[in-house]
C-alpha cells in the first residue's frame, strides 16, 4: 500500500512540535485551537484543517509541506467547526470596513454581541472583531470574527492586530502574522496577498503598533 501522505504531514508536525519542546495544548494555545484539534491533524484524521498553514508557521515547516492541493479539481480546504459557545451573548464584536493598503477601519463601538467562544471565556475585555477580507484566509476568512485576548504579550509566530491611528483621529487595523520584531519595522506575513503582491512584507513601528493576539476564529459560516 502506498504511504499516505496526508499521515505523513501528521507525522511532520509532530516531529516539529516535539522539536520544539510543546505538548499539544501549548501548540494549540499558540495557533487558537484545542488539543483535540493538534492530536487529529498527528493522527491523520483531520487531513484538511485551516489552521494548518498557523501550524506551520510556528513550528517553522513550509506552509507549501502541508497544505496540499495536487489536484485542479480537488475540494477546498474546509475550516474545523468552531470552538463552542459558552455563556450569555456579551462578547463584543467591532465592525471593520476595507480602508487603504489592506487596513481595516474599525467602529468606535460594538456592532454585536454573540455568545463568548470557548478561547475567551475566562478573557476580561476579550473582543471580537469582524474580518471583511480574504489576505489572511484560510485562518481567517471574510465574514470570520477574530477572537482577540488583549492581555496576551505579542510574540514570534502570533497572529496579531495592528493599529495605526491617523492624524484625524482615524483608526485603523490590520491581521497579519509577525514573524519577526525589529528596531524600526514590524515583519509580517499574511497568507493571500494580492495579485504581483508580497506576502511578507514590513509594517513601520513608528506608525503601526501591535494592538492585541489573536487567539481563535469563530466561524459563523
Amino acid at each position: 500500500m502506498a504511504d499516505d501522505p496526508d499521515s505523513d504531514v501528521g507525522k511532520m508536525v509532530r516531529q516539529a512540535r516535539l522539536a520544539h519542546g510543546w505538548s499539544q495544548p501549548e501548540l494549540a494555545r499558540r495557533v487558537g485551537t484545542t488539543q483535540q484539534t493538534i492530536e487529529k491533524i498527528e493522527l491523520g484524521k483531520v487531513r484538511h484543517s485551516s489552521f494548518l498553514p498557523a501550524i506551520a508557521q510556528e513550528l517553522g515547516i513550509a506552509v507549501a509541506k502541508v497544505v496540499r492541493n495536487p489536484r485542479a479539481n480537488a475540494p477546498m480546504i474546509e475550516p474545523l467547526p468552531g470552538p463552542p459557545l459558552t455563556g450569555e451573548r456579551e462578547l463584543k464584536v467591532y465592525a471593520a470596513v476595507q480602508g487603504g493598503s489592506g487596513a481595516l477601519i474599525l467602529s468606535s463601538e460594538p456592532v454585536e454581541y454573540v455568545a463568548r467562544p470557548e478561547p475567551l471565556a475566562r478573557v476580561r475585555d476579550g473582543y471580537g472583531v469582524i474580518v471583511v477580507e480574504d489576505s489572511m484566509s484560510p485562518e481567517f476568512r471574510s465574514g470570520d470574527i477574530a477572537l482577540v485576548n488583549p492581555h496576551l504579550p505579542p510574540r514570534t509566530g502570533d497572529t496579531c492586530v495592528f493599529r495605526h491611528v491617523a492624524p484625524d483621529g482615524t483608526e485603523s487595523a490590520c491581521i497579519k502574522h509577525l514573524r519577526r520584531a525589529t528596531e524600526a519595522n514590524w515583519q509580517v506575513t499574511e497568507w493571500n496577498s494580492e495579485a504581483g503582491g508580497a506576502r511578507d512584507f514590513n509594517l513601520k513601528r513608528s506608525e503601526w503598533q501591535i494592538a492585541h493576539v489573536t487567539v481563535g476564529n469563530y466561524k459563523r459560516r
